[in-house]
């Protein structure tokens, strides 16, 4: 059903900041109640803050995670190589290394292999990207986009439901750009399991 209330989170923020700025012109000439006018710019501006307070902490969270994939890149090598070492050791048996937990269990994945990745594809169309994706067993995707050639990633959004509509601007207008998107499932507020594949298109518009 159609509703006024936009859907997207970055869209509700601007909607509530048009509707808190433009509501007195629009009471005077209704002449409605000042205490309605009241309780409305009120509901605007806890919403507003309740939203940009919640962008805050998911950027913390975000930058926290990616420090925290660093760190596993990092030490999960040199970790393995001190199991190498202990396994190498002429006392080893594998009733040790059972103990220690470096055995790996028969029919075992590897770290992060149980958990479902979550796919995307990406069209382009006049004005946006469209991002479709399945969820990989998650209540919620974080979609990330970043232009071809940048280091890093932006986070765009998190979405509940296929598809995400991309409404950012060309860098410079008129020229096409290659863009890169990905998506990693959401359960219970937290990310979880692999990134999907990188999916790529090129945008006109």
């Amino acid at each position: 059903m159609n509703d006024f209330i936009p859907r997207r989170i970055g869209d509700r923020i601007l909607w509530l900041k048009n509707l808190a700025a433009k509501l007195p012109d629009a009471a005077k000439e209704l002449s409605l109640p000042d205490a309605v006018q009241k309780d409305m710019l009120k509901t605007c501006s806890t919403l507003v803050s309740a939203y940009e307070a919640n962008e805050q902490k998911l950027t913390q969270y975000q930058q926290q995670v990616a420090r925290t994939e660093e760190l596993e890149a990092q030490l999960y090598p040199e970790l393995r190589a001190q199991v190498r070492l202990i396994k190498a050791q002429p006392a080893y048996l594998d009733s040790l290394g059972k103990g220690l937990g470096i055995v790996t269990p028969d029919g075992a994945t590897a770290a992060g292999g149980s958990e479902p990745k979550p796919t995307l594809t990406v069209e382009p169309e006049p004005g946006f990207v469209r991002v479709k994706f399945k969820k990989g067993g998650g209540d919620s995707v974080h979609v990330y986009g970043r232009r071809a050639g940048e280091p890093a990633w932006q986070f765009l959004a998190r979405d509940t439901n296929s598809p995400y509509d991309d409404h950012t601007p060309l860098a410079k207008p008129g020229v096409p750009e290659v863009r890169e998107y990905r998506v990693r499932a959401v359960r219970h507020d937290a990310e979880y399991g692999p990134f999907s594949d990188v999916a790529v298109v090129t945008q006109h518009s």
